[in-house]
């Protein structure tokens, strides 16, 4: 396989993550069999109706070929069942200690009505390759309800929490996609900072921030922050899979998000736009600015979703990402194709920022 063509034969793939230890490219994704215990093809379009898991590729070559490394992580594997319904998108990490953390969504399903209620999970591993830790839940929907309501975050009662038409008429409840952003020394040892995908205040969408505490091998949540507003977010009513990097050379904050403007969870596909969207900031907690003064949006995209910085080139002041493609795409998607390079040398400059597609 090559970065221009990871496509399995038998598995939907989308939304991506990755770290780069020495000699070692990790490329994580969601991923979902296509066909079902009877044989039959899934309509990729329902697939949240199915199981998925966490799959893994690898690169010896800096991203010109990738290896399947198979399945990572499976749903289930929660003490607490807070996955026991699915595994959504999240997090993989290398600490400056050569120690592995990741992160991810878990769901619950409280019944028929109410099967996505959501929780953030973070767990350390010993390997990259296959998930051999205890995934811990920090934060839940439910169980910290009040909580985030009280610190602005937007949550349907516990009566509706997690519905499967959406949340009071709009779409899918917003607490998923867990990133970890930073390491710092507080002290009390390691302590990092998490954004997530969240709806604030009235269902805008905005990026959720938690701080947890990796001192030991169980993560603990040790602040649950405001939530974190977007300069645009009255342009869509999604705001999901963010990645955050620091830019050490020019001391910013780079947020790499994707967005999408459904209305509610009956509403067609062909009906809803997506777009890769890009911010700067001096700071994690804002204000972010959008990349040009033009706007966030990303030209040149396609139908690319749930994008993940492979790395970032300081010298040419590029972002290398990686993206799957969405089923809209011509092909039928769910696979990722070219990687593609994001010229932040260019931020705050008039005109929209293009992606440059690499062959």
């Amino acid at each position: 396989m090559t970065s221009s063509h990871i496509k399995l034969a038998d598995c939907y793939l989308w939304d991506a993550w990755s770290f780069i230890e020495p000699g070692t490219w990790h490329l994580y994704c969601l991923g979902l069999h296509k066909y079902d215990s009877t044989g039959s093809l899934i309509n990729p379009d329902h697939r949240n109706d199915h199981q998925f898991h966490i799959h893994h590729f690898e690169s010896s070559d800096n991203g010109q070929h990738w290896a399947d490394c198979g399945v990572f992580q499976q749903a289930g594997i929660c003490a607490n069942g807070a996955d026991s319904g699915n595994v959504w998108s999240g997090d993989s990490h290398r600490t400056a200690g050569g120690d592995y953390w990741f992160a991810a969504t878990g769901i619950r399903a409280i019944d028929a009505e109410r099967p996505f209620v959501q929780s953030l999970m973070l767990g350390k591993s010993s390997t990259p390759q296959i998930f051999d830790g205890v995934m811990t839940p920090v934060l839940m929907a439910d169980e910290h309800h009040d909580q985030l309501t009280e610190k602005g975050y937007f949550l349907a009662g516990q009566d509706a929490l997690g519905h499967r038409d959406g949340e009071l008429g709009g779409s899918i409840l917003a607490l998923r996609d867990p990133y970890i952003v930073d390491l710092h020394d507080s002290g009390e040892g390691k302590v990092v900072d998490v954004v997530f995908a969240a709806k604030a205040t009235n269902g805008t969408p905005a990026m959720g921030h938690i701080r947890v505490s990796l001192a030991g091998d169980v993560p603990e949540l040790i602040e649950i922050c405001h939530p974190i507003a977007l300069p645009d977010a009255d342009l869509f009513t999604q705001f999901e899979v963010p990645k955050v990097i620091f830019d050490a050379e020019a001391q910013r904050y780079l947020l790499l998000g994707s967005t999408a403007d459904r209305v509610d969870e009956s509403q067609p596909e062909e009906e809803v736009n997506r777009y890769l969207r890009l911010y700067y900031a001096n700071d994690l907690r804002g204000p972010w600015n959008p990349a040009t003064l033009e706007g966030s949006e990303l030209l040149g995209a396609g139908c690319r979703f749930g994008a993940t910085i492979l790395e970032y080139n300081s010298d040419a002041q590029q972002l290398v990402c990686l993206a799957p493609l969405t089923t809209m795409d011509e092909s039928g998607g769910l696979f990722f194709d070219y990687s593609f390079a994001i010229d932040v040398g260019k931020l705050g400059q008039q005109e929209r920022l293009a992606i440059q597609i690499l062959t």
